[in-house]
């Protein structure tokens, strides 16, 4: 498990807290405990490439003719259905636990751009700021996976996400969860 230098520190004046007011078996047996249960987290990880140009959520439109709301999301939603699904484990239930995240879209280089411009970009030296927003492109990722993979949006706790340019628009996604 990895741990910032502060946590670290955190961790071992805690230890050093409960040595000074713990016998040196009860030290024993809570740091057994502690390897135990660190050692117990098993991840499981999902990657997938989606080919295309990313798209935002799109905000729900009414319809007259169906007499409600409907969400034209896409073929980059449905995709990232298909890719979860078929990477579950069988028999797997959507649960409320750890889940993170890492996605770098990339959208379509600018037909405008330069030669050189277009290596830069490619390279990630220029990137894009403009629309979509970053947290409309993850929020289709994970209302896609709502029910899926988890319970609720609330159980991520890591989303490292950016935009690029490339001549080759895709996502690449990484979702991590614990089982």
């Amino acid at each position: 498990m990895y741990l910032s230098e502060d946590q670290e520190i955190l961790v071992n004046d805690l230890i050093e807290s409960f040595k000074k007011e713990n016998s040196e078996k009860r030290v024993d047996k809570l740091l057994d405990e502690i390897d135990a249960a660190t050692e117990a987290v098993v991840y499981s990880e999902i990657k997938c490439t989606y080919y295309g140009e990313p798209k935002a959520q799109p905000r729900a439109r009414f319809s007259s003719k169906l007499n409600g709301f409907f969400d034209n999301s896409g073929s980059l939603r449905q995709f990232i259905i298909d890719q979860v699904i078929n990477k579950l484990p069988r028999g797997f239930k959507p649960h409320s636990d750890i889940i993170e995240f890492k996605v770098r879209f990339y959208l379509q280089t600018p037909k405008s751009y330069s030669k050189k411009d277009t290596i830069l970009a490619e390279l990630g030296v220029i990137r894009p700021i403009k629309k979509p927003d970053i947290d409309n492109l993850d929020k289709l990722l994970y209302d896609a996976l709502t029910k899926i993979l988890y319970t609720d949006d609330a159980c991520i706790v890591t989303s490292n996400t950016a935009k690029y340019y490339s001549c080759k628009p895709r996502a690449e996604i990484e979702i991590r969860f614990k089982l």
